[in-house]
């Protein structure tokens, strides 16, 4: 009998280190492809959340979107949308319509890489309506003077001038760094470039 239970428990042994082993080549497997399931899913939830905006049309067979876009922009929008169709090999094309409303638009202040920070400061404190004047370009020539006299200390102005200079240079490598800052992430969701 108790040759019995020490086969019994040698075969138990055996079957759970397997069983380990297997477990341990799977996960390992997995973890390969995290990163390509987390991109995945990303880009998943991207693409459902930007349905959820759309409209079924009354045969509910195509999807009816409505938004806000720049004329100057119109062009683009006309490509982007036959790429795409010719791209999912869609039989039916996108339509672009041009509607007119009694609403006022939203306001679009173009910005680049340098304008977009002193923009996202002036939005801080408010948006201006549509066709009033942006006051960002007031603020990127007023604001270093006014920070100037704020901090009017020369080894300080040291200091921000050299941190500034650091970020200038180190600028690739800090974007490319995955960041857990709430703003930033804030900040990334709401532009939509």
């Amino acid at each position: 009998m108790a040759i019995g239970v020490m086969t019994r428990i040698e075969d138990l042994n055996t079957v759970l280190g397997q069983t380990q082993d297997h477990r341990h080549r799977v996960l390992v497997a997995a973890a390969k492809n995290i990163k390509v399931w987390f991109i995945k899913v990303q880009k998943i939830k991207a693409i459902y959340h930007t349905l959820n905006f759309c409209n079924l049309d009354v045969t509910q067979k195509c999807l009816i979107a409505e938004c806000w876009c720049p004329i100057s922009e119109l062009e683009k929008i006309q490509l982007a949308l036959r790429r795409g169709t010719e791209r999912s090999g869609a039989a039916v094309p996108s339509i672009l319509n041009r509607m007119s409303t009694k609403e006022s638009p939203p306001t679009f202040n173009r910005t680049n890489k340098f304008t977009a920070a002193f923009q996202a400061l002036v939005d801080s404190y408010g948006v201006a309506s549509y066709r009033e004047v942006n006051p960002a370009p007031f603020a990127i020539i007023s604001f270093p003077f006014i920070f100037a006299v704020m901090f009017g200390d020369a080894g300080h102005g040291i200091v921000m001038a050299l941190f500034g200079l650091w970020m200038v240079i180190k600028e690739k490598s800090l974007i490319a760094q995955k960041s857990t800052n709430e703003v930033k992430a804030v900040e990334g969701e709401s532009n939509l470039d």
